[in-house]
């Protein structure tokens, strides 16, 4: 596998008061031969273990800005629209991040405030000392920092009082959790802590319009999941954000507005299942 190989996929990110698209998250995908179309847990851990997660994360950072320069030269985002990034935790140690996200930045021409560095809570980090150089040094970027799977583990605290999250997106199980009462408290209080840190809040893993108005209810500010849409290739993403909507020949739902939500609407219902069986392979 080389990174020639491989192709970036966009995943809206919606806002849970008013339903506009707000970002896209960015994934790594593998359009495989004989496999068909891998999610990153197919082959991102053989490349870290061949030492080869810098090279990744280095490719996807310089696709995705230079995807974010064309859209934001060609006006179709607006200040405060971002695209996010994953990386390794050992990747933010220190000043190579930075530097890289930097060189990256002069060499493509993206406004830096469009783009946003995501850590996943389970993340390798040995120094938190160094991983706050790292954060400090993105930040003055301008770019954002955001931990995903927020909930999923136990090794938050300590990173949410060493390094400055802008973002917490709250894990899919914690999302899934809020259909019964502990659940929803638990989420309850993961959603006023990210309010207390003054930090904006993204819920993962949304597929159903129920749990979308929930999770707003609850404080939530944005969301993210398959209600609105799977991963798709950039030219359909462009699509998007040039029409403001999907193709018509394109069954998915996207920019439901939160009335819609608790209507139950039949549309909402066909676009959930067709969502579910051409996400079986990829999530």
């Amino acid at each position: 596998m080389g990174c020639d190989e491989l192709a970036l996929f966009y995943q809206p990110v919606v806002d849970l008061g008013s339903g506009m698209l707000v970002g896209f998250e960015a994934l790594v995908r593998w359009p495989h031969r004989r496999f068909g179309l891998l999610g990153p847990d197919a082959f991102v851990p053989m490349a870290e273990a061949c030492g080869l997660s810098r090279a990744l994360d280095g490719w996807v950072i310089g696709r995705a800005c230079r995807q974010l320069a064309r859209w934001q030269e060609d006006v179709l985002i607006a200040p405060g629209f971002r695209i996010a990034v994953n990386v390794s935790g050992a990747q933010l140690a220190g000043d190579h991040l930075p530097n890289l996200v930097a060189d990256i930045i002069d060499a493509s021409g993206a406004d830096p405030g469009g783009l946003a560095v995501e850590l996943t809570e389970s993340a390798s980090i040995s120094d938190l000392r160094e991983a706050r150089r790292g954060a400090d040094g993105l930040r003055e970027l301008g770019v954002e920092l955001a931990l995903d799977d927020f909930g999923a583990a136990y090794s938050t605290f300590a990173r949410l009082n060493a390094l400055p999250f802008d973002v917490l997106k709250l894990d899919r199980s914690l999302v899934q959790a809020c259909d019964d009462p502990i659940g929803s408290a638990v989420a309850r209080a993961a959603i006023q802590l990210g309010h207390h840190l003054g930090t904006r809040l993204t819920a993962e893993g949304i597929e159903t319009p129920q749990r979308a108005a929930r999770m707003h209810e609850l404080g939530c500010h944005h969301g993210q999941g398959h209600l609105w849409s799977r991963a798709v290739p950039a030219a359909i993403a462009e699509r998007l954000l040039v029409t403001g909507s999907w193709p018509a020949d394109d069954p998915i739902v996207m920019g439901v507005s939160p009335a819609s939500w608790t209507t139950g609407d039949d549309s909402l219902g066909s676009a959930e299942h067709e969502l579910g069986h051409r996400a079986q392979r990829v999530r």
